[in-house]
C-alpha cells in the first residue's frame, strides 16, 4: 500500500506515486512526510532545477492550502444543514369560560362567541364555539397571541365583549401561549323592562311598533293589542321612537331603565 497508516494518519510509502497527493492532502497526513514529498517532486522532474528548500516550500503551502480549502468546505457544509429539533411544534394554546346572567345566579346558553385577533387574523380562520346549557364554552387551538372575546345572542341582535363591555374597541386582550389555557368569564348586562303605549287624541292606538335605542343598544318591536313589551334593555336612558299605520311623525319619548325593573312609558300624538 503506497499510502501506509501511521498513529492516527497515514504517510507516503516508497512506492507512492505523485496522484497519491491528493489522497493524501485529504487524510491529513503528518508533517515529516513533507519530506517524502519533495523527493518525490525531484524524482518525477517536478520543480527541476528548484533548490530543496525551494521545493519543500512549494510542499509546505500546497499542504497548508488543501487543508484550508477541507475547512472552507467543511463549514459551508455546516451552514447548510437544518438545524436539531429541540422542540415540538407550537400546538396553540386555549380560551374557555362560562357566561352568566348579570348576577351570577344562572348560566347563559346559546350565545355564539365572537374573536378578535390581535395580530390581524380574520375571526373566520379562528375557532368558533357556542355557550352550552352550563353556559360554558371552550375556543382551541389558538395560535399564541392576543385576542377579545365577545357573545353574540342572535335573538335579539344584542352582542357584548369581555368584560361586559358594548364596543370591542373597549374590551380587554387576554393573551394565550402554547399549552396554554386563558379563563374568560363574563356576565350579561344587569337589565330591566319597558313597556310603551301609544295614544292620541281619540284614546290608546292598538297597533304601532316603537324603537327604544340608547348606548350602542337598541331593541325594537310591535304589537296589536295597545301595549309593547321591551325585555332585557340594558340599564341606561333611551330615546323611544313610536310609529304607527296612518299616524304622523311622532318626536321621541324619554324613558330610564333601572336594574331589575319595569319602566311604564306611554307616548301621545298631540
Amino acid at each position: 500500500m503506497r499510502l501506509k497508516p501511521v498513529g492516527d494518519g497515514y504517510r507516503l510509502g516508497q512506492d507512492a506515486q505523485i496522484s497519491d497527493l491528493g489522497a493524501f492532502f485529504a487524510l491529513a497526513a503528518e508533517p515529516a512526510a513533507v519530506d517524502r514529498l519533495v523527493e518525490l517532486c525531484a524524482g518525477q522532474g517536478l520543480d527541476a532545477g528548484l533548490p530543496e528548500k525551494a521545493t519543500k516550500t512549494r510542499v509546505i503551502y500546497m499542504h497548508r492550502f488543501r487543508s484550508m480549502a477541507f475547512v472552507v468546505a467543511l463549514l459551508a457544509t455546516l451552514a447548510v444543514l437544518p438545524a436539531p429539533a429541540h422542540a415540538a411544534a407550537a400546538t396553540g394554546g386555549v380560551i374557555e369560560g362560562t357566561l352568566t346572567t348579570a348576577d351570577g345566579s344562572a348560566p347563559v346558553a346559546g350565545a355564539r362567541l365572537q374573536i378578535k385577533a390581535y395580530s390581524g387574523t380574520p375571526s373566520y380562520l379562528l375557532p368558533e364555539a357556542v355557550t352550552d346549557e352550563s353556559g360554558h364554552y371552550r375556543l382551541e387551538p389558538l395560535p399564541a397571541g392576543r385576542y377579545r372575546i365577545g357573545f353574540f345572542f342572535a335573538e335579539t341582535g344584542d352582542q357584548q365583549w369581555a368584560p361586559r363591555m358594548t364596543r370591542e374597541t373597549a374590551a380587554t386582550w387576554y393573551s394565550v401561549t402554547d399549552g396554554g389555557t386563558t379563563v374568560v368569564n363574563d356576565s350579561l348586562f344587569p337589565t330591566g323592562d319597558l313597556d310603551v303605549t301609544f295614544t292620541n287624541a281619540d284614546g290608546p292606538i292598538a297597533a304601532f311598533c316603537a324603537d327604544a335605542s340608547g348606548g350602542y343598544f337598541l331593541r325594537s318591536g310591535c304589537t296589536t293589542t295597545g301595549t309593547l313589551n321591551l325585555r332585557g334593555l340594558r340599564s341606561g336612558r333611551y330615546a323611544v321612537l313610536v310609529w304607527a299605520e296612518g299616524e304622523t311623525a311622532v318626536s321621541p319619548a324619554w324613558a330610564t331603565i333601572t336594574t331589575g325593573n319595569l319602566t311604564a312609558l306611554t307616548v301621545t300624538k298631540r
